[in-house]
């Protein structure tokens, strides 16, 4: 087996990129009042939680790290050299890993489709756009 290294700036900068997107992408501007309102939160008990949010977006950009550090693996050994093969190598992964499972969470929870929709489109988004990233960063 090949011998490879984590290149950690780039996951690091692809982390960046995520949690900036998730971000953008929960906020009132894009989908964030459609989630809060599939998750059937108020605005008030959206606001109530914010007291604990420091270790949430912490663990969040850890759990980024590691989708990051993963996906620099699959971009490496699947040979993905430019931005639209590293976005290809996150869709696969996006369907092969992440989709099942929202898809099982959907099944099984019964919330709303829309739910299910805004949350794998984040990772559909966030991994296309960080396999993109891995893949010409090297």
């Amino acid at each position: 087996m090949p011998q490879f290294y984590l290149n950690w700036l780039p996951i690091i900068g692809a982390a960046i990129v995520s949690t900036a997107l998730g971000a953008a992408w929960y906020s009132p501007t894009l989908f964030g009042k459609a989630w809060l309102k599939a998750m059937g939160w108020s605005h008030e008990e959206l606001e109530s939680r914010k007291k604990g949010m420091k270790r949430t977006y912490a663990l969040g950009f850890v759990g980024a790290l590691v989708m990051a550090a993963t996906l620099q693996h699959f971009v490496y050994f699947t040979r993905a050299e430019t931005a639209a093969l590293g976005a290809k190598t996150g869709f696969w992964l996006w369907l092969g890993f992440i989709a099942p499972v929202f898809l099982a969470a959907y099944l099984w929870e019964g919330k709303p489709v829309k739910l299910l929709k805004i949350n794998a489109g984040y990772y559909l988004v966030s991994l296309l756009v960080m396999g993109a990233l891995l893949a010409v960063w090297r």
